[in-house]
């Protein structure tokens, strides 16, 4: 439990913050939508509709999908994300059905016979333990349709691990006048507390500095894919960057036709 409360209390914090963590989320939203969509379109062997994003966030993904008519149920469990998220589906004109759950516990939630289950921008890694990630892994494909299929998108933890990364470098926005960048602090040989800085300038002299803190493991691909396996997913594989054109790698997994 001190885990969720802790994701929980880091989105909740972020969630009022998380556009400014871009130059320009509405056109991230686009950007990410359209390199979904051919991913998609490139996996699957009908046409997708029905998408369930359970880690949506403010709506990155969702509000970005359903402008291109995918119908499109938005999860997370950040009920301050999951507002937020709403609030930027009517900004921007479309209907997006958002809920509150837990990726773990989703057949609580959402229906089942979704055409793909997604769960981006390094979400699952919040989860430290094997048990928890089959959970997930077993929930997600207990939403599909037999041969949807779930996207995973992580870190590339096996190369950051050999690297012994210990953050990143800032992102520079509004002209200099907004920094955010990641400091690690390795807890043990896989599991990092991420402290999360967002820097935003007032004055000429003067700077904002808000710090978020969360903790994450790196899971290596062989790990998380085995755990895919154990869940019941068929022909799990991993897409690079390079291979899908997203700008983390997938892991794919299939809920079996029979």
């Amino acid at each position: 439990m001190e885990q969720q409360e802790e994701v929980t209390d880091f989105y909740d914090s972020l969630a009022p913050d998380y556009e400014l963590l871009y130059s320009d989320w509405e056109d991230h939203t686009r950007d990410e939508a359209g390199r979904l969509d051919a991913i998609l379109r490139s996996v699957l062997p009908f046409p997708a509709r029905r998408i369930l994003d359970c880690a949506c966030g403010i709506g990155t993904q969702a509000v970005g999908l359903a402008g291109l008519g995918y119908t499109v149920t938005g999860t997370d469990l950040s009920e301050t994300a999951v507002a937020r998220a709403g609030k930027n589906s009517e900004r921007l004109g479309t209907q997006i059905q958002f809920r509150q759950a837990d990726f773990r516990h989703l057949e609580e939630v959402v229906p089942a016979d979704y055409d793909a289950v997604l769960a981006l921008e390094n979400a699952i890694s919040h989860l430290l333990e094997p048990e928890d990630i089959l959970q997930a892994f077993s929930s997600m494909r207990s939403r599909l349709r037999p041969g949807g299929v779930t996207l995973v998108s992580t870190r590339d933890y096996d190369s950051d691990r050999a690297a012994k990364i210990t953050g990143t470098a800032p992102r520079i926005m509004d002209d200099g006048n907004r920094l955010a960048f990641q400091a690690w602090e390795w807890q043990s040989t896989d599991v990092y507390r991420l402290r999360y800085f967002l820097m935003s300038r007032q004055s000429e002299a003067q700077w904002t500095v808000k710090e978020r803190l969360v903790r994450y493991r790196a899971w290596p691909r062989a790990e998380l894919l085995s755990l895919a396996q154990a869940a019941g997913f068929a022909e799990c594989r991993w897409l690079s960057p390079s291979e899908s054109g997203y700008r983390q790698q997938l892991l794919l997994g299939y809920n079996p036709v029979s």
